[in-house]
């Protein structure tokens, strides 16, 4: 399943990013209705702002818009790319290179990039 950002309020009152279907932050996942994070409990104030239809309308648009400007558009894949050449250029001596390139799929796979 390819993931899907969303906009949600972090446990400190701060909008935060997570994608759909894995693990994000503190509020509950979206697509099944489980806490996220390894069931640390759900966040209120996200779950607030989810309930209110005129914030709810707005996070998804936000999401929309994260998902056409960073998935869709290839800049997410262009930017793990980037890292995971960085890692493997500079930091090759301290990371296993498998290691970078099988997390390096594993986020674009989750991203539906890979």
């Amino acid at each position: 399943m390819a993931g899907k950002f969303a906009v949600e309020m972090n446990a400190d009152g701060r909008p935060g990013v997570r994608a759909s279907g894995l693990c994000g932050n503190l509020g509950a996942r979206r697509d099944t209705g489980q806490p996220g994070f390894g069931g640390m409990g759900g966040n209120v104030l996200a779950e607030r702002f989810r309930a209110n239809a005129g914030f709810s309308a707005m996070i998804d648009e936000a999401a929309d818009r994260l998902q056409s400007e960073l998935v869709d558009s290839g800049v997410a894949a262009d930017i793990l790319s980037a890292w995971e050449t960085t890692l493997l250029d500079q930091a090759g001596h301290l990371l296993d290179a498998e290691t970078v390139r099988s997390e390096a799929a594993a986020i674009a796979s989750a991203l539906g990039i890979g």
